[in-house]
């Protein structure tokens, strides 16, 4: 059986190995309109890596306030504000136009580091 080791500001009930911060691996998740999804799948699953990314990059497509205030609400369950960056893409041309968004924040700030694509609705085991 596994410790929980989560720290208090992270969702309750989960558990999670050792971790190390790679300070070198990004996270890039494209959401639109699918909180759901973000706190019951993706988020959970980064959270249970035995590697933890510098900083998890989310770019919302969505046009709605109301659904990025939620967003915001579930990532701070998760992850600090220190750890995650959260873009706004307003001209919404779908996933691949918000994964460049993503690509394109963490080459300009971190040129040698990897990325880790994961879909909004996927889960890593």
């Amino acid at each position: 059986m596994k410790e929980n080791t989560i720290p208090s500001n992270r969702c309750k009930n989960l558990e999670k190995t050792q971790t190390t911060k790679d300070p070198n691996i990004y996270v890039l998740i494209a959401t639109y309109n699918r909180p759901k999804f973000l706190s019951s799948r993706s988020l959970p699953s980064i959270v249970n890596q035995s590697y933890q990314p510098k900083k998890l990059v989310i770019v919302d497509d969505s046009p709605h306030k109301n659904m990025r205030k939620r967003n915001k609400s579930i990532l701070n369950r998760y992850f600090s504000e220190e750890e995650y960056i959260y873009l706004i893409n307003d001209h919404m041309p779908g996933a691949g136009g918000a994964w460049n968004k993503g690509i394109d924040w963490i080459i300009d700030k971190n040129p040698d580091s990897w990325i880790a694509i994961l879909d909004d609705d996927d889960e890593w085991r």
